[in-house]
């Protein structure tokens, strides 16, 4: 005989659907915010700080400002928007400020993928594979223009969800968050990628006569989002930005994507297990998943995911992409793929147990090794958990001489530290290469690599553009040629020397009182 369900059974179990879903969620954004919350250490910020102060006063970029290399040369400067944002936020807070909005960032990204689910019962079952992601993920969480991609990428789907479970008029506010996107950040084409899978499943949906989000909405919004791509300060070259990119970074030869760590493959080196593991387990795991749901594919979730998988495998900075897809894709799937199993209901109810018992026991060791400082030496960012800027691995002692002798001219230094010398010295300082390698191209960057351990090749570049001043960073075995060459050059003089940097001048008559005044005798 069936069994009697005790009267209010049912209402105890829906009041506690609710909460469980709320302490989840508080979780998950804890533990983001968490993650997020570390000393800005990105090589880039500084620049586009100072970009940011620049567009306040005088709009966006069309020309190169900084360098005397490329000056004149076409900048197209498709972060400016981000630039604006931290700007603002420095001036209101400053670097402190930075460090929270970046765990703000970090903790609705996180919390709107645990949305993206149906239900309380979906999103108990994401919960870990959530954890997960943000553990993959976590080397992306700097304050970068990326981290904008991430937020919009998880709104797209959180919308796209919505819509196609019912029609709602959200889905409209896609072009005017496009028109954000293609001014914040180089890879807003994502976001017609997205848009036009959950087309494609809307068409697929409509030729199966199964219940699916009409296409004609979807293709209006794809439409007026490719159009609204264009209201940029660029108009059709900020438009076709991202190809021209594609072109000079993403050739498996080319000597940009060498040398940008992020843009090279995460396996199968394992050069960073502590994060690439769990991005294998979560690949795995989600690919899986469809094969559970192989009954009901969504042709919008596989499309997206082999299209994040083949960024992902491709380069280090689209790891994120794929991590915050798997949440609403596990989601889906495991759920779905118990629903269609005799006994799912049982299995469902155990399912959620573990997921809620294995994603408690992610987000306690995460948040502890974090907060404790071991995460981050395990995964060798060696990020400061706190707010504020790491500026310890900047020349800040050998700028600071230079500004203090009232030095000004063109300064060959590092390409990491392009950055720094830029946000220090600009205008006075100008700078021989920085991280905008677009705006200088694979010859220049060739010659940048070959000066430092070939003297007559520095010698040609010094002549060429008139160099007379270096600063570098005694710590890095890529310069010490260089060093030693400067050193045993007449026409060069050591002028400041600490425990990570030293400054050569050259002896010409702008410089030579200087040189009279503090060069140094170094002893053999």
């Amino acid at each position: 005989m069936p069994q009697k369900t005790e009267p209010g059974a049912k209402e105890k179990t829906d009041r506690r659907g609710p909460l469980l879903s709320a302490a989840i969620l508080l979780i998950i954004a804890a533990s983001a915010f968490i993650f997020g919350f570390h000393k800005i250490d990105d090589w880039d910020f500084l620049w586009h700080l100072r970009t940011g102060a620049h567009i306040i006063k005088a709009g966006p970029p069309h020309t190169d400002l900084y360098s005397f290399t490329a000056a004149g040369k076409q900048w197209i400067d498709s972060q400016w928007l981000f630039q604006v944002i931290i700007f603002l936020v420095y001036r209101l807070d400053g670097f402190a400020g930075e460090s929270w909005l970046l765990a703000t960032l970090a903790a609705v990204i996180w919390g709107l993928l645990f949305f993206a689910a149906p239900d309380w019962e979906t999103r108990t079952i994401a919960f870990p594979g959530i954890m997960l992601a943000l553990w993959a993920a976590s080397p992306r969480i700097n304050l970068r223009p990326e981290m904008f991609s991430y937020l919009l990428t998880a709104v797209y789907l959180l919308v796209l969800e919505r819509n196609r479970k019912s029609a709602t008029a959200s889905i409209y506010l896609l072009p005017f968050l496009q028109l954000l996107w293609v001014n914040l950040e180089g890879l807003w084409p994502i976001g017609l990628v997205i848009i036009g899978a959950y087309l494609a499943e809307a068409i697929i949906g409509t030729y199966l006569s199964k219940a699916d989000a009409a296409p004609s909405r979807i293709l209006a919004v794809l439409l007026i989002a490719a159009c609204a791509c264009l209201l940029n300060p660029y108009f059709v070259r900020g438009f076709v930005f991202p190809l021209t990119l594609l072109q000079d970074i993403a050739g498996g030869s080319n000597l940009l994507r060498k040398i940008i760590e992020e843009a090279q493959p995460p396996f199968p080196a394992f050069r960073f297990p502590l994060v690439e593991i769990p991005l294998l387990i979560l690949i795995a795991v989600s690919g899986l998943s469809f094969f559970l749901n192989r009954s009901k594919l969504r042709p919008a979730h596989w499309l997206l995911w082999l299209a994040f998988l083949f960024l992902a495998l491709g380069a280090r900075r689209n790891i994120a992409f794929i991590c915050i897809l798997s949440c609403p894709v596990l989601a889906f799937n495991f759920a779905a793929g118990l629903a269609a199993k005799p006994s799912g209901a049982d299995l469902g109810r155990r399912l959620k147990i573990f997921c809620a018992a294995l994603g408690i026991g992610l987000a306690l060791f995460l948040d502890g090794t974090i907060a404790s400082g071991k995460f981050h030496q395990w995964d060798r960012t060696r990020r400061e958990f706190g707010a504020g800027f790491d500026f310890s691995k900047y020349p800040v002692a050998a700028a600071n001489f230079l500004k203090a002798v009232g030095w000004k001219g063109n300064l060959f230094s590092q390409l990491q530290m392009g950055g720094f010398v830029i946000a220090k010295g600009y205008p006075d300082w100008k700078v021989y290469v920085d991280g905008r390698l677009q705006v200088y191209g694979s010859e220049l960057v060739k010659t940048y690599l070959k000066s430092l351990k070939d003297y007559p090749t520095f010698r040609a570049e010094s002549d060429k553009f008139g160099i007379d001043a270096v600063l570098l960073d005694s710590s890095d075995a890529m310069v010490k040629p260089l060093i030693k060459n400067l050193m045993s050059d007449p026409e060069w003089a050591p002028v400041f020397a600490d425990y990570s940097s030293v400054v050569f001048l050259k002896d010409n008559a702008r410089n030579h009182q200087t040189i009279q005044s503090y060069r140094i005798q170094f002893s053999r």
